[in-house]
C-alpha cells in the first residue's frame, strides 16, 4: 500500500504542472483509481459471502481457473494479480474517447505519466467523456466514445477482477483475463497498435488453449464458429478502413473527400449485410456497423486487431512456442514503431515458401 500511496502522491504532484483542463482528468483519473482500490475485496471472501449472487461466484471460480491455467501452461506470470473483486454501480470501469482528424485514419495521441503515449483517452464517467469527445468534435475531429471492462495498471497496483468482466459467457472472462495478463509482459511506450494486437494475439491462443483443456467440445465448437464470424467482420472493416487512407491522401477537395467518405461508409455497410446473409445472426455486429460510424470507431478495431495476424504469423514461425514468442515479441522493444510494423508485414511471404 505504500508504494500505491507513494505513486498517487507523484501522480497528484504532476497536477500543479499542468493546465486547467489537464489537471481535471488527472484529478478524476486519480479519484477513480483510488475508489477502485478502496473496493477491492479478496476472491474467497466473496465466495464465501451468502449474500453474493451465484452467477459471480461461478464466474470467480472461472477467474480462477483460468489464472493456474495461465501460470501453468501459458507462462504468464499472474503475480498478486486479479486476487480481488470489485463490484462497480455501473456496466463499465472507464469509457475511452478516441478521435482522429475528419480526412486521416491516424489516431490523436495523448501522453501521462508512467504510462507514456496511447491513441484513447479514459475517463472513469462516461458524462465526462461524452463531454471531452464532444468538445473535439466542435474542433473538426471524428470521435468516439466506448465502454471499457478491463484495463490494466501494467504492474503499478494489484488489478482486481470487477464486475464489468461478466458481462458474457466464460470465454469473454478467461480470454479478458489473459489480455490484461499480456499487458504486465509487454508494453511499448507509444505503440497502442502492437501493444493491444499482441495482447489480443495472446487473448485468442490461450483461450483456444483453455477451452481446448476443459473437454467442453461443443462449448469449444461454438467459439470457433464465432472467432470465424468475427474475423471476416475485422477484415472487412479494416479493408474499408485502408480504401479510406487512400481517399484522404488524395488530392481532392474536402467537400469531394467528404462525399466519397459517405460512399465508402455506404458501400461498408452493404458489404457486411453481404458477408452475414448466412450467418445464424446476420445483425451480429450491424449495431455497430449502423450507429455512429467515422474514422475514430475504425480505428477502434484497427488498434486491437491490426496487427494480430502478423503477430500470428511469428507465433506460428516459433513453432506455437508462446515463451518463444513472448521473447521474439519482447525483443522488438527498442526497434521503432515503424521498424516493428514492416518486420511483422513481412513475414507473410515467409509462411507462404514453407
Amino acid at each position: 500500500m505504500k508504494r500505491h500511496l507513494l505513486l498517487l502522491f507523484i501522480l497528484s504532484s504532476l497536477l500543479i504542472l499542468q493546465g486547467c483542463g489537464t489537471v481535471q482528468y488527472y484529478t478524476q483519473a486519480i479519484h477513480g483509481q483510488i475508489s477502485i482500490l478502496r473496493a477491492r475485496q479478496p476472491i474467497q471472501e466473496v465466495l464465501d459471502d451468502d449474500s453474493v449472487i451465484d452467477k459471480i461466484k461461478q464466474d470467480l471460480k472461472v477467474v480462477i481457473k483460468a489464472k493456474a491455467f495461465a501460470e501453468k501452461e501459458l507462462g504468464l506470470d499472474t503475480q498478486n494479480l486479479y486476487s480481488t473483486y470489485v463490484q462497480l454501480d455501473r456496466p463499465y470501469v472507464l469509457w475511452n474517447v478516441f478521435a482522429t482528424p475528419e480526412f486521416s485514419i491516424a489516431p490523436k495521441k495523448w501522453c501521462f505519466p508512467l504510462v507514456g503515449c496511447l491513441s484513447y483517452r479514459g475517463y472513469f464517467l462516461e458524462e465526462n467523456a461524452i463531454r471531452y469527445a464532444a468538445s473535439l468534435k466542435k474542433k473538426g475531429y471524428d470521435v468516439y466514445v466506448g465502454g471499457v471492462a478491463a484495463y490494466s495498471t501494467l504492474g503499478w497496483f494489484n488489478d482486481p477482477i470487477l464486475s464489468s468482466f461478466f458481462k458474457q459467457e466464460k470465454e469473454y472472462i478467461a480470454g479478458l483475463l489473459f489480455h490484461e495478463l499480456s499487458h504486465q509482459l509487454l508494453y511499448f511506450d507509444g505503440d497502442t497498435t502492437f501493444n493491444e494486437s499482441f495482447a489480443t494475439t495472446v487473448e485468442l491462443e490461450s483461450l483456444k488453449r483453455f477451452l481446448e483443456s476443459t473437454d467442453d467440445g461443443e462449448r469449444y465448437k461454438k467459439y470457433l464458429v464465432h472467432q470465424q464470424y468475427r474475423q471476416q467482420f475485422i477484415e472487412l472493416a479494416i479493408a474499408y478502413r485502408e480504401k479510406l487512407d487512400k481517399l484522404y491522401r488524395q488530392t481532392k477537395s474536402d467537400s469531394l473527400k467528404s462525399n466519397m467518405k459517405t460512399q465508402l461508409f455506404a458501400e461498408l455497410k452493404a458489404s457486411y449485410r453481404s458477408i452475414s446473409q448466412d450467418w445464424p445472426n446476420p445483425d451480429l455486429y450491424w449495431h455497430w456497423l449502423n450507429s455512429h460510424l467515422n474514422n475514430a470507431k475504425l480505428n477502434t478495431l484497427a488498434t486491437y486487431n491490426d496487427l494480430v495476424k502478423p503477430l500470428q504469423i511469428l507465433l506460428l514461425l516459433h513453432h506455437n512456442n508462446l515463451p518463444a514468442f513472448y521473447d521474439a515479441c519482447i525483443a522488438m522493444k527498442n526497434w521503432s514503431i515503424q521498424q516493428r510494423r514492416n518486420y511483422l508485414l513481412s513475414l507473410k511471404p515467409q509462411v507462404e515458401a514453407l
